[in-house]
């Protein structure tokens, strides 16, 4: 994430999370990066004035099991935890995309947060951010670049991006 925000010029400063509100509220930092939720749960709609959108966090909900756990259940089991978590699926995305708009309505209507969309030059903000996934792959990889590439790249095609 560092290096991602240094790619668009900004000079990046990490703060804890649970000093980030005071943070923003003393001036001690202008800006921060986060899922709109949070405009709610951590009521960061009260330390925020302006949003830009620039698509750069991926919001995943997960269905998750460990795969010796998976492995002991009979067949009829393991099919079904897949149906039970396929068909969970729409109902999971729907939830959190309520969950978003509520967030942004209350931070529009109480609190005057402008949300200003993306960036009119998103393309570049893209390509500049995707420019520094490169000096992870082989973190991802566990050693092995190519491996970490393929996987970052089977994560964004799973996403359609």
């Amino acid at each position: 994430m560092v290096e991602m925000v240094k790619s668009w010029g900004i000079s990046p400063t990490p703060v804890e999370w649970s000093e980030l509100f005071n943070a923003m509220q003393l001036g001690v930092v202008d800006a921060f990066e986060v899922d709109d939720s949070v405009l709610i749960s951590a009521r960061m709609n009260e330390v925020v004035k302006y949003i830009t959108n620039n698509d750069h966090i991926l919001q995943v909900s997960v269905l998750m099991m460990s795969e010796e756990t998976y492995q002991k259940l009979p067949a009829d089991l393991q099919a079904a935890v897949d149906k039970a978590s396929k068909d969970s699926m729409p109902r999971v995305d729907s939830r959190s995309a309520a969950i978003l708009e509520e967030a942004v309505e209350v931070s529009k209507k109480e609190h005057g947060v402008q949300f200003l969309g993306r960036p009119k030059d998103y393309d570049e903000w893209a390509r500049l951010a995707r420019g520094s996934w490169s000096l992870h792959y082989k973190d991802i990889g566990e050693g092995d670049a190519a491996v970490g590439e393929e996987f970052v790249k089977k994560v964004f095609a799973a996403a359609g991006m």
